[in-house]
C-alpha cells in the first residue's frame, strides 16, 4: 500500500513539475507574471488572476520527425529529435500496410523516459494521416505526403533506441 501512494504521490509531483514548468514558459512568452498552474484530474492550463483568462492549455511537450512504412507492408521506423538527441521507434504493423512517408510527423510524450524500451502500440494509417497511440501516453501524429487508400486500423509493437 505504503510503495503504491509512494508512486502515486511521485507521479503527481512529476505532472506538476512538468506543467509548472509549461506555465513558466507561458509566463515568459506573455509577460504575465501573475499566471499561475490550475489543474484538476488531466487537464491543466496557466491563469491569469490578472486577466482572468486562459492563457494556454497546458500541452505535453512534443517533437518533429518522421515516420515512414517500409516497403513490404508491416515494418516501420520513425526519427524525432529532442535536445539534439535522435529518438528512434521501429516496429512491425498488424495487419500490413502500403509503403508510406510523413516527413511531417510529431510526437508527444509526456517525459523521456517515455521514450525507451518495447511499447505496445494501436491506431490507423491512411487516407491523409498516420495516427498512433503508444503505451504511456505516447502519441505519433503527422500528414501522409501520398494519400493512401483504404486507411488500415493497425497495432504493434515497437522499440525505443537513441543516439
Amino acid at each position: 500500500m505504503w510503495a503504491d501512494l509512494f508512486q502515486l504521490s511521485f507521479g503527481y509531483f512529476a505532472y506538476t513539475r512538468m506543467y509548472n514548468e509549461r506555465c513558466d514558459q507561458i509566463r515568459a512568452r506573455t509577460g504575465d507574471s501573475s499566471a499561475s498552474l490550475w489543474s484538476k484530474s488531466d487537464n491543466a492550463a496557466c491563469l491569469s488572476s490578472t486577466h482572468k483568462e486562459w492563457y494556454s492549455q497546458v500541452a505535453m511537450p512534443s517533437a518533429a520527425g518522421f515516420i515512414k512504412g517500409i516497403a513490404g507492408g508491416n515494418v516501420f521506423t520513425s526519427t524525432f529529435i529532442i535536445d539534439d538527441i535522435q529518438y528512434h521507434f521501429s516496429g512491425r504493423f498488424n495487419p500490413a500496410v502500403q509503403e508510406f512517408v510523413s516527413n511531417s510527423a510529431t510526437l508527444e510524450y509526456e517525459s523521456l523516459e517515455s521514450l525507451t524500451r518495447q511499447r505496445d502500440f494501436s491506431g490507423k494509417v491512411g487516407t491523409q494521416s498516420i495516427d498512433l497511440h503508444v503505451a504511456d501516453g505516447l502519441k505519433i501524429t503527422g500528414n501522409l505526403e501520398l494519400p493512401m487508400s483504404p486507411a488500415t486500423r493497425v497495432s504493434g509493437t515497437g522499440t525505443w533506441n537513441q543516439n
